[in-house]
């Protein structure tokens, strides 16, 4: 389940995410993986990570005062392997990354829908959705 506390519809939606990498890989296992915490990166950015600076200096310090994703605030994330016959195995690069820019969006998206208030700047926990 999702633990943002933003609305009861919220993990609903949140579990339903599907990420679309295109490859042909026999490696199956890996390339989900690899999506999986693509987004789940992306989705820690989208939400409260930010380094920020006061009279010149870094103000956190370890993980204790830097917001990341926490595997308790991971919703379920389905990743669909698309075969693509025109690369063999050996081309495909890396395969996380794609997954990395699509969640800020998707998550800002499917808190539109849910509460109908439209976020257009990062970190979402500027605007109250916090980790919990």
């Amino acid at each position: 389940t999702c633990a943002l506390p933003i609305c009861q519809d919220l993990p609903a939606i949140f579990q339903k995410i599907r990420i679309l990498v295109q490859s042909i890989n026999t490696r199956t296992k890996t390339l989900i993986a690899c999506g999986i915490t693509g987004f789940i990166f992306g989705l820690s950015a989208a939400l409260g990570e930010e380094i920020s600076l006061k009279a010149g200096r870094v103000e956190q310090s370890n993980f204790h005062d830097y917001a990341i994703l926490r595997l308790q605030g991971v919703p379920e994330i389905y990743v669909s392997i698309i075969e693509n016959k025109a690369l063999d195995d050996d081309e495909i690069g890396g395969v996380g990354e794609p997954a990395v820019p699509l969640a800020a969006p998707v998550l800002a998206n499917a808190i539109f829908a849910v509460t109908g208030k439209r976020y257009r700047s990062l970190p979402l926990s500027k605007h109250g959705v916090k980790l919990v």
